[in-house]
This record gives structure tokens, sequence and C-alpha cells, in this order.
């Protein structure tokens, strides 16, 4: 036996142990739950597709695109600061979520009202109506940011379980309301809209049922915490800005510049190339808050890691999915995505 192992409490060896295989199972668990998305995205996908046709899906993601773009874009890093910050200060809690909340609210609505001024003039070549509805659901921004930062607060007490639900929540209560809408012949592009928009409530109760499971009650407002979040937010906010773009913002200019039979077309090859962030996006969210409490070197190994495991998984099905892509616009979304083939392979 050497130095090491004798100088090491046997509970911290246990607990060493544990962290990867809780961090695996995390992992596996985070990956299943994007797959249900993914499926029941899919389901979405597939009925407006074939219901609205090219031009009507583009009307429906010319209004559905903003709430959730504008919030992710506005965050200022708070989810980050708060997942940092409750991993090393938790008996903070309550009061960092609450002052987290506070300030997405703030920030959601802010956001929301400039939107609605800058809308009229990126949808110019879309009808008053669809941009009018469009400006009405960005009364959701709010809802969306406070949402983002209850996932963070969930994800840093390791109830991923949790976040995952508010995440399968949305696209579930989204295809529930699209069915309902086919049942009774009432589908077209403003209440399908409407059915996506609406998901964000069940999402947003389950987060709040979450929260206070976890014992975080409201609290006070405080300066001091809220220059904390800042303080590291804004140092992280350059990672989550990135990330916000580097998935929407191609979504955010061809609504301006292409037709919404064009945008239609794009939008579903979009989506069928999308499948493709299930790992890494799985990965994330369970890397940032397994490693937060770590040293560097640790941090290190564990990022590298699941960037060569990640990257492996999501080259493969890449391939796969150039080959098989095409095939599936067709049987899937119907012969008028066929033309968009080429589009799929470079947007994979």
């Amino acid at each position: 036996m050497n130095s090491a192992q004798v100088n090491v409490p046997a509970g911290e060896q246990g607990g060493a142990l544990e962290e990867p295989r809780h961090g695996f199972r995390a992992v596996v668990q985070s990956v299943a739950s994007k797959a249900a998305i993914l499926g029941l995205q899919a389901g979405t996908g597939i009925l407006t597709a074939r219901m609205l046709k090219p031009a009507g899906r583009g009307e429906l993601a010319a209004m559905i695109l903003w709430p959730l773009f504008i919030a992710s874009l506005t965050t200022l890093g708070v989810p980050s600061a708060l997942i940092y910050h409750l991993r090393h200060h938790p008996e903070q809690k309550t009061n960092l979520v609450t002052n987290a909340f506070a300030m997405a609210t703030v920030m959601g609505i802010v956001s929301s009202v400039i939107t609605a001024f800058i809308l009229p003039l990126w949808l110019h070549q879309y009808s008053p109506t669809i941009i009018r509805f469009a400006e009405i659901f960005l009364v959701t921004v709010p809802l969306c940011s406070v949402t983002l930062a209850g996932r963070a607060a969930l994800e840093a007490e390791h109830d991923f379980s949790g976040s995952n639900a508010i995440q399968i929540l949305t696209p579930l209560s989204t295809l529930i309301v699209l069915v309902g809408l086919l049942a009774v012949q009432n589908f077209n592009s403003y209440t399908a809209a409407i059915a996506y928009i609406v998901a964000a409530l069940p999402s947003f109760w389950w987060m709040v049922v979450r929260i206070r499971r976890a014992g975080i009650s409201v609290g006070r407002m405080r300066i001091p915490i809220t220059k904390q979040l800042l303080s590291y937010g804004v140092r992280s906010y350059g990672v989550d800005l990135l990330g916000t773009l580097a998935l929407q913002v191609d979504q955010v200019l061809v609504v301006s510049l292409l037709s919404a039979s064009a945008m239609g077309s794009y939008v579903v090859v979009l989506s069928l190339s999308r499948m493709l962030n299930v790992f890494q996006t799985s990965v994330v969210m369970v890397l940032f808050p397994k490693a937060a409490g770590h040293a560097k070197p640790q941090v290190l190994a564990m990022t590298g890691k699941a960037v060569r495991i990640s990257g492996f998984a999501t080259a493969i099905c890449g391939l796969l999915v150039c080959l098989a892509g095409p095939t599936l616009l067709g049987l899937l979304y119907g012969p008028e995505y066929e033309a968009a083939s080429g589009a799929l392979r470079i947007l994979v």
C-alpha cells in the first residue's frame, strides 16, 4: 500500500469513485431525455410541415422564433453565474435564486419591449397579421428567461431529471395541442403558433414545482448578491451568447431574407440536422455543474474526455444523416421538401 492510499480517507475514496458514476448516469439520463425531446420535436415538425406546407411552415417560424431566442440572448450570463455560486455558496441558495429570478424577469420584460419595435422592420416581407402575432407572443419572453434561470438552479442542485422534464414538457405540450387542433379541424399557421407559445406555461409551472421541492423559497432582493451574480455572469456571458447565436442566428437572419416558402423548407432541414446536437448539449448540461467544484486540472481532464466522446458520436451520426437524410425528408415531411436535401448536407 502506498502513501497516497494511506492518506485518503475511505469516505473520500468512495466519493471519488461515485462522482464519475453519477456523472455518467446523469449524461446517459440526459441523452435519453434529449432523444425523447427529439422524438417529440420530430412529431411536431412532421405534423406542421405536412399540414401547413412550406409557405405555412415559414409563417409559423416567423411568429414563434423570437421568445426563446430573445430570452437566451439576454441572459447576461445569469444562469451560468447561478450554477457557479450555488455550487460554491449553497447556504445562500434562496437569496441567489430569488435575485436571479428577479434579474431574469426584468431583462425579459425590457428585451421583449425593445424587440416589439424591431420586429416590423425585420419581418417586412410578412403580412401585418403575422407581425402582430409575433409581437403578441413576446409576452412569454420573461417566462422563458425565468425558466432558463430555474433550470440552472436545478442543475446546480444535480436535479438533472427535473431540468430534463422541463425541456420535455415543452414539445410534449405542443404536440398535444397540435393534435387537438387537428382533431377539431382548426389547424393553420396562427393556431399552430399559439400551440407552440402556450407550451411555455407547463414548463414554467413544473420548474416552480421542482424549485420548491429543492427547498428553495422566496428570499430577499439584495444588491450585493445581484452584483455577485452579474460579476460572474458578465464574464461568462460571451460563452452563452455565442452558444445562442450558433444555434439560432441563422434563422433570425434568413427569416428576413427568404420568402415564407423558402423559410419553411429551411426550418425543416435545419431541424433534421439539429438532431446531431443531442450529444453535445447532453454532455455540457452535466459537465459544467459537475466541474464547477473541482480544480483546474480535473476540469480540463473532464472536458477533454467529454469532447472526444461527444465529437466521435456526433461524427458517426452526421454521416448517417447525410446518407439517409434526403430520403427521410420525402418520407417524413413530404415531397415538397425533397429539393432542400442539398441544404441539409451543408447544415450537417
